[in-house]
């Protein structure tokens, strides 16, 4: 019952919506020595994972909107080779991974403080039920329906107790959130950011435990910037690294369409639109999937070069020009 009361329906649409890594896109961050070209910066959410200090127990993700963020963020959620690594830091101990994805175009709850709690006690409580007479000892489950909105003092409570049990037990607490400048409390929305650093302020009193790690994720923000500039072992921005990627994925997303394999084949300037792209594009993954499929309708529409060439330099520099 605590479960189904805990669950909402919008809770897994975010995650839904987030397309899937290509297979060699991020591998880099959890198989750093496989990609040397990505020098310090890819090493370092790897050597995190595996340092003890609970003192560093949070690693920021940053980049431009459309860089990838989320899709980097699910790519790690996904992976197997997450929970390898995290045995370094926990041993022999369970770790138990979470994961939330803020957003801020969905509903009200997707981009909340009550949304985020709930989904963290949920994912944490349907691996251990023994836990939830611990997080919610006075309640009921009976007396409330699928509609009943907890007081957030309650779900936070619920919280903090998870996290001295999982301490007494020897549980480790492994949490991704992504997309805190999706965050805003507020019951009408505006064009001004939510309160992300109160939200952080309030993560943090979990991250600073022994046995909990925080990776979180968002655009660049200054007051994070500020604060991780004292540390940058602990941050990366993605859309300064991805070069590569955002090349190997351009030649992916062009190649879908057999006119433009065949074409390339037999034309290197072909080929050259991969790398004008790829330049053009500054990181952002999104700015090319938007071109790539204008690209890819022009070609089967009998598109030459020349065309490509004259629709590409007409393309908006930046994401926010394509809406």
């Amino acid at each position: 019952r605590c479960l189904h009361t805990l669950y909402f329906p919008e809770i897994h649409r975010r995650i839904d919506e987030i397309d899937d890594a290509d297979a060699k896109t991020f591998e880099w961050i959890l198989e750093p020595e496989n990609h040397p070209q990505k020098g310090e910066q890819g090493l370092r959410f790897r050597n995190w994972l595996s340092n003890p200090d609970e003192n560093a127990n949070t690693f920021w993700i940053s980049g431009k909107p459309g860089a990838g963020k989320s899709t980097l963020m699910k790519y790690l959620a996904d992976s197997s080779h997450l929970s390898t690594y995290l045995k370094d830091w926990s041993g022999d101990k369970e770790v138990i991974q979470v994961q939330y994805y803020f957003w801020r175009q969905g509903s009200r709850i997707q981009r909340s403080l009550q949304g985020l709690l709930r989904s963290l006690l949920l994912q944490i409580l349907s691996q251990h039920h023994d836990m939830i007479r611990t997080a919610f000892p006075d309640l009921e489950w009976q007396n409330y329906g699928l509609e009943f909105e907890f007081p957030e003092k309650s779900l936070t409570n619920a919280l903090k107790k998870i996290v001295d049990a999982a301490e007494e037990s020897h549980l480790y607490l492994f949490f991704l959130i992504d997309g805190l400048d999706e965050f805003d409390d507020r019951e009408e929305l505006d064009d001004a950011l939510g309160d992300v650093e109160e939200l952080l302020k309030f993560l943090s009193q979990f991250s600073s435990r022994k046995r909990i790690k925080l990776c979180v994720s968002s655009r660049t923000l200054n007051f994070l910037e500020e604060r991780f500039s004292k540390y940058p072992q602990l941050c990366i921005r993605i859309d300064e690294i991805t070069q590569e990627d955002i090349r190997v994925y351009i030649r992916d997303e062009l190649e879908e369409n057999d006119i433009f394999r065949d074409l390339s084949r037999s034309n290197e300037e072909y080929l050259n639109i991969v790398q004008e792209m790829a330049h053009m594009a500054q990181g952002v993954f999104l700015w090319v999937r938007l071109v790539s499929k204008e690209l890819r309708r022009l070609l089967t529409n009998g598109a030459q070069l020349r065309t490509l060439r004259e629709k590409l330099s007409e393309m908006p520099k930046e994401i926010e020009g394509f809406y």
